[in-house]
């Protein structure tokens, strides 16, 4: 990867838990749009919260029983499996 011109880091032990359980956050905040939920809020025009739509299948914001890919599977994407499991 270095000859390609890519970055390459190697990350110590000690911070794979950490790492993983961030990353896991990002998962579901992906998942359940925190952030364009938050921005709403924050800009007072949540319309979510006015008129709930109906059409919205809340296991669709659920990660239960949904597939994960990882690329890499060193500590920190083994710690993640963890996490999953």
């Amino acid at each position: 990867l270095l000859k390609r011109g890519m970055p390459v880091s190697v990350v110590r032990r000690g911070f794979s838990p950490a790492v993983a359980e961030m990353g896991l956050a990002l998962i579901l905040a992906c998942l359940r749009r925190t952030s364009t939920f938050h921005a709403q809020m924050a800009a007072g025009t949540e319309p979510w919260v006015k008129a709930y739509p109906d059409d919205i299948d809340v296991h669709e914001r659920q990660l239960t029983g949904r597939p994960v890919g990882m690329v890499g599977f060193g500590g920190i994407g083994q710690r993640l499996r963890e996490l999953l499991a």
